[in-house]
């Protein structure tokens, strides 16, 4: 290849597609490179077990584009929609199974066939990772400027992003 390139991307998953999009958009001229016949990432559906089955593993992720993401991208004009997913299903061997309906009673009920105790402190455990949630999501969360300057990524320099994004907070904040 003897292209000229001011980044390359390794990576045709959707984080790497994501990362080309807004470099290109940036003004940078990018390349992917990725070692499958496939890009996509989480976002592939496959047939591993034959024709029959369609499967992908990774999907879910990809409902957690941030919406400004999918704006800025126009991926519902390229076929991007999310299906909401019915309750979670697990069955065991022995026939039982647990179901996460999105009622809070069934849910109490299919979890406390397992462990009433369980059943009782599943709604705090939500709660913590709900939590969890606000915080990352702030950090995971980037600011319109801070995608590329210059040909670096910077941090958003938002209150509440961990420590990994120090050092690139006082670069976002002058760029």
């Amino acid at each position: 290849m003897a292209t000229q390139a001011d980044v390359v991307v390794i990576g045709g998953g959707h984080n790497g597609l994501v990362a080309a999009a807004y470099l290109a958009r940036a003004g940078l001229k990018t390349v992917v490179c990725e070692r499958r016949d496939v890009v996509g990432g989480a976002a592939v559906s496959e047939h591993p077990f034959g024709p029959d089955w369609t499967v992908t593993s990774l999907s879910y992720v990809v409902s957690l584009l941030p919406p400004d993401l999918v704006r800025d991208l126009r991926l519902d004009q390229h076929g991007y929609h999310v299906y909401p997913q019915g309750p979670y299903f697990a069955p065991r061997r022995d026939g039982r199974y647990l179901r996460l309906p999105d009622d809070p009673v069934e849910r109490h009920a299919e979890i406390a066939k397992f462990s009433a105790a369980d059943a009782d402190a599943y709604p705090v455990y939500e709660a913590h990772l709900a939590g969890i949630g606000r915080i990352l999501g702030r950090c995971c969360t980037r600011s319109r400027r801070g995608w590329a300057r210059g040909g670096r990524r910077t941090c958003s320099g938002r209150p509440g992003c961990w420590a990994g994004c120090a050092a690139s907070t006082n670069a976002a904040r002058s760029t």
